[in-house]
């Protein structure tokens, strides 16, 4: 990072002629503008109605975010008997049939392929790259991309 010092004068500060700015690097605005395109699990808006489960996301919605939650999904499954079908839409993901004391399990995983989609998205925007189209190929990278993601999950369970 590096920071620019400029003096200008500033009327609101009396006895004071010059206060400090500091300019973005540009790695730092690329970064805030990936930042703007990642999403969160907002958990605090969690809600359950019999043993079904609607959780906000922050962060703005895309067309490529939303074919990624889907693709990931469907990659690492999620048949554990814990919990039913899982979905989204804009504004929330959506489970059915939690059941009960699954909530941490149900967590992690959301939390997991969260954090792939960001990876995922992110990704696919700093790094324009042409579509494989050999089916092989396309299954390798999201079997890659899934591996991968475990290691930033088993960082996330380490520091809880």
């Amino acid at each position: 990072m590096s920071d620019v010092t400029a003096k200008v004068p500033d009327p609101g500060l009396r006895g004071l002629q010059s206060a400090d700015l500091r300019v973005a690097s540009a790695d730092e605005r690329q970064e805030a503008q990936m930042s703007d395109k990642r999403r969160e699990i907002d958990w605090a808006s969690a809600e359950v109605h019999e043993g079904s489960v609607v959780i906000g996301l922050t962060g703005k919605p895309s067309k490529a975010w939303s074919e990624s939650f889907d693709g990931v999904l469907r990659l690492l499954g999620h048949g554990t008997g814990s919990w039913g079908e899982i979905g989204h839409d804009k504004k929330a993901i959506k489970v059915q049939r939690l059941q009960p004391k699954a909530e941490r399990d149900l967590r992690h995983f959301l939390e997991a392929v969260v954090v792939q989609v960001n990876a995922e998205v992110a990704e696919s925007e700093s790094e324009p790259q042409a579509e494989p189209t050999d089916p092989q190929e396309l299954e390798d990278e999201e079997m890659t991309a899934t591996l991968r993601s475990f290691h930033t999950a088993h960082e996330r369970e380490e520091n809880d």
